[in-house]
Parts: structure tokens; C-alpha cells; sequence
């Protein structure tokens, strides 16, 4: 349609015509391809596939990359604001108190995978969400490997984990007639109005592409909870006031896990591990724990011996990571050491 041009060998596409401040090349003069020109035929073929949105994430050193790609979407017939661009602003790594830049295992630039072995995969999800993207970040690895309430990751998967032990075994009965009557203090109030607000929260960190405000609301849901929990007595022997703030307990804990689990995830039988994390009083972070598998389900048994009737397993809990692995009952120096 006219829109490129030969100029000293190369090929040049026309984008000053939609707003670029100068024409790009194409086709570099030893016929080989610019990145420009992979990048128009990707977003191309995602047009084609019917797609009504195009969403690039970029540095922000690559501020300049956007008035040419919408030229371009421009130039395939389609409506340039299609293409929604968003520009990330740089992350530091600190350790010590200082910015870091080499991997000292690799020496070479950091990368997603050093910071997630170093810490862990929830700490860099969470750290990474956490931050709206327009705003610089420092991504401190002393801080994200601490097991305390300074950690935001900790603290709020600390008030699931709490949550989780208090629920345990303890039945709790509602209906839709149910009156609540016993909560009455400001505290719960808060916890409850906080609750109310997730919908919105959930809504509005969608509609504007910002998952900072579900990592801010589990946040201050986690310190109300705490808040509430260090004032206000849950277990008492008024059956009906346990039972109205066991059920109030159970609507925080769904609702840390659902905030959570849209940002990252939390892994089946986290409960398990969390109560494994709040029993131990001597800070260790790694378990074996043994048990059979029935339905599908793991049952601890500490007592059980491995023969050639039963199928025990093992499972290794590594609870800073919240991951688990199998170890086969016939493995017998484990087995039976444990």
C-alpha cells in the first residue's frame, strides 16, 4: 500500500505517517531482518487469530518502541489503540544493603531464576506484583528470606497458616436464616467491611491492569486479621460466639487464598505444611513425614512400618518453598529412620 521505501540498500517502512518520529528500517542492507520486522508479523498474527486487544509489556528503556508498533498495527488496517503497551520501570536486586548486578553463580546479569533460587518462588511473585509497574522496585533479598513479620509474604501466608491451625478439627455450622449476634466489637467490624471490599479490589485491579491493589488488600486483610486475633478471644466456651468467629475465621482464610492464588499459587496441602511450620519450636523448615496414600489422599501415620503389603510414603516438606516431594516406602534407610 505504499508504505515502504528503498534508502541506501535498505528497507524502510514509512511509520512517521502515524505519529513515529522517523521511518524504521526493515530490511537492514544485507537483506537480513530488523526486530521490527518479527515483532509487526507477531502482532499480526495475533490480529488474525481474532484477537480484539494486543497487551505488550516493555522496559521503560523502551519507551521509544511504542509509536512505532502502533504505527504499524496502523498501517495492518487496524485501530492502533488496540495495542495497549505498558512500560515497566527497573528492578535493583539488594543484598547487604547494597544493589548487586552479577550472579555469583553464573557472573553473568541477574535473572528471574537466580533471585527465585535464592529466595523463593512466592517471594518473587509477590514482590514483583506487589509494586505497580510505573514505579522503580528493589527487590531485597535479605528482606524476602526472612521469617518474620517484616516479610509481607510471610506475614500474610503466616495469617493463612494461623487460620488453618485454629480451623483445624473444630466444626462450625450456618444457614441462610442464620442471625449473627456476638460480633459486635471493632475489630471484626473491620475485618468484615475488609472482606466486603474484595470484589471490588479483584474488579478494579482487572479493568486497569493493576495486580498491585490484590497483594495490597491480602496485605491488610493479613494485619487486620492479626489485629483482631491479638485483642479478641475466638475459642470460649459460648458455643454460639466460637461458631460465629470460626465462621468469620473461615471467610479470611478463603479470602487470603483466593487474593493469593490470583497472583500466585498456594499448593495443595498447604494446610498441612502450615501446620507442620506452627508446631515446630525449633525453626526448622524441613520435614519427612510419613503416612500412606488413601483415595487419593495422604494419611500422616508416624507409627507406620514399611512391608511388602503396605505402600507407605514419605514426604519431604520444604516449608520456606511450600513444596513437597514423594519418597517411595521401599527406600528403607529413610523409611524406617523416621
Amino acid at each position: 500500500q505504499g508504505y515502504t521505501y528503498e534508502k541506501d540498500g535498505a528497507l524502510y517502512l514509512k511509520t512517521t505517517l502515524f505519529g513515529d518520529e522517523k521511518d524504521r528500517v526493515l530490511v537492514k542492507t544485507d537483506n537480513s531482518y530488523t526486530y521490527f520486522m518479527p515483532d509487526i508479523a507477531y502482532h499480526l498474527d495475533k490480529l488474525n487469530r481474532g484477537f480484539d486487544k494486543l497487551i505488550d509489556v516493555f522496559g521503560s528503556d523502551h519507551h521509544g518502541y511504542v509509536a512505532r508498533l502502533k504505527a504499524a498495527v496502523t498501517m495492518l488496517g487496524q485501530d492502533k489503540d488496540k495495542l495497549d503497551v505498558h512500560l515497566i520501570q527497573m528492578v535493583r536486586a539488594i543484598k547487604d544493603g547494597k544493589e548487586y548486578k552479577l550472579s555469583k553463580r553464573t557472573g553473568k546479569t541477574i535473572t528471574l531464576n537466580d533471585l527465585v533460587e535464592e529466595t523463593s518462588v512466592d517471594a518473587v511473585r509477590y514482590f514483583f506484583v506487589a509494586r505497580s509497574i510505573d514505579s522503580m522496585m528493589d527487590y531485597d533479598v535479605d528482606l524476602a528470606l526472612q521469617k518474620n513479620n517484616e516479610n509481607p509474604v510471610y506475614y500474610i501466608e503466616y495469617a493463612h497458616a494461623r487460620i488453618c491451625s485454629i480451623l483445624k478439627d473444630k466444626e462450625t455450622s450456618i444457614d441462610k436464616n442464620y442471625k449473627f449476634e456476638t460480633i459486635t466489637s471493632i475489630d471484626a467490624y473491620n475485618v468484615l467491611a475488609k472482606l466486603l471490599e474484595f470484589p471490588k479490589v479483584v474488579a478494579r485491579s482487572a479493568n486497569n491492569y493493576a495486580p498491585h491493589l490484590i497483594a495490597t488488600y491480602a496485605y491488610e486483610l493479613a494485619s487486620m486479621f492479626h489485629s483482631y486475633y491479638a485483642k479478641e478471644k475466638v475459642i470460649t466456651e459460648d458455643s454460639k460466639a466460637t461458631n460465629e468467629r470460626l465462621l468469620m475465621l473461615q471467610a479470611i482464610k478463603i479470602t487470603i487464598y483466593n487474593a493469593l492464588t490470583i497472583n500466585y499459587d498456594i499448593p495443595d496441602g498447604y494446610s498441612f505444611i502450615a501446620d507442620k511450620m506452627l508446631q515446630d519450636k525449633n525453626k526448622k523448615y524441613t520435614y519427612y513425614v510419613k503416612g500412606y496414600l488413601e483415595d487419593d489422599s495422604f494419611v500422616e501415620d508416624s507409627n507406620l512400618k514399611t512391608d511388602k503389603k503396605t505402600y507407605g510414603i514419605i514426604i519431604k516438606l520444604d516449608v520456606v518453598n511450600k513444596t513437597y516431594s514423594v519418597i517411595p516406602s521401599g527406600v528403607e534407610e529413610y523409611f524406617d529412620a523416621i
